[in-house]
């Protein structure tokens, strides 16, 4: 039973990495100056402050261990900022700002669901706040690039 959930999920990780190459080349040739990946790099970070939360919260019925969260290089806006070719877009202020805040919503989300694991309900919800925080200011940040990208 153990081999048949590891092959599921590595296949699970094999076909979430198709799509997300998928969706980054679609992104990518998009001739938008770079809205769709910024919108959906809204939902992408929505849906990963929202896994963590549900395991902390209870309120999801999906096993997640902090090893199964993407880090700040591997998800859809870690990709998609690592290939964007556009120098007008890469000299903006915002989208080098947006890193820091970015890389901290993740190594935070990862660091609450250790300490989580470890049994440190204290500590895992002081990381979530951390990471709720950082989450805002990517957000703002990702509104204040689609409004720059619009006006381009």
């Amino acid at each position: 039973m153990l081999d048949t959930a590891d092959d599921l999920q590595q296949r699970m990780v094999s076909l979430s990495s198709f799509i997300d190459t998928f969706l980054l080349g679609i992104r990518n040739t998009s001739d938008d100056q770079g809205l769709a990946a910024i919108r959906g790099a809204v939902e992408d970070h929505h849906r990963f402050v929202a896994r963590v939360m549900g395991v902390l919260d209870g309120t999801t019925d999906q096993h997640i261990r902090a090893a199964d969260l993407s880090t700040a290089d591997s998800c859809r806006l870690g990709k998609w900022q690592g290939c964007v070719s556009d120098p007008v877009l890469r000299g903006r202020a915002t989208f080098k700002a947006i890193v820091a805040p970015h890389r901290q919503v993740h190594d935070l989300g990862r660091q609450a669901l250790e300490l989580w694991e470890a049994g440190d309900k204290t500590g895992a919800r002081e990381a979530a706040s951390g990471m709720k925080d950082a989450s805002k200011q990517v957000f703002a940040m990702l509104a204040d690039l689609e409004r720059e990208a619009q006006g381009a």
